[in-house]
């Protein structure tokens, strides 16, 4: 998990916390890149920008961009959404930039839960005690079926 998150320009909607993984940060309409901090105490993990190690992202020129950060280690990883939102008109052809907004929310809240409940004999088969992140069958399945539940809601 992340100790603490921060954006070199905008304003959240609520504060950060290490158990909440989706934000909206208003940002003035000419801002087109932020620079992220995130830190976690967890040696070794590693921490990507949307998918790239630069802390730097960009913010596109539309109502909504969303930005996720992701925190691994040993194989376990953890994914926060930053929305970025600007006060600007939705244009038509903007429709699509939203519900994709709101699908990669779903698809990280989804993600999140499916491992969130999970106890130790749940998630490992290895005797030792080592957690091995493989899910049975029917877990993965049940989860399947929930984000798809979701993603419909939101299409």
């Amino acid at each position: 998990m992340l100790n603490s998150l921060t954006v070199s320009s905008g304003v959240w909607n609520k504060s950060f916390e290490s158990n909440q993984h989706t934000y909206h940060i208003e940002v003035d309409n000419d801002i087109s890149s932020v620079e992220l901090n995130a830190t976690t105490n967890a040696s070794g993990a590693t921490i990507e920008y949307d998918g790239a190690s630069s802390a730097k992202v960009k913010i596109k020129d539309k109502a909504k961009t969303a930005i996720s950060v992701t925190v691994s280690k040993d194989g376990e990883s953890r994914t926060y959404v930053l929305v970025f939102e600007k006060d600007m008109d939705v244009e038509m052809d903007e429709e699509e930039t939203v519900d994709d907004v709101k699908t990669k929310e779903v698809e990280v809240e989804a993600a999140q839960t499916s491992t969130a409940g999970m106890t130790e004999s749940e998630s490992s088969n290895d005797p030792g005690g080592q957690t091995s992140g493989k899910q049975p069958a029917e877990t993965v399945s049940f989860f399947g079926n929930i984000k798809e539940f979701f993603t419909s809601l939101i299409k």
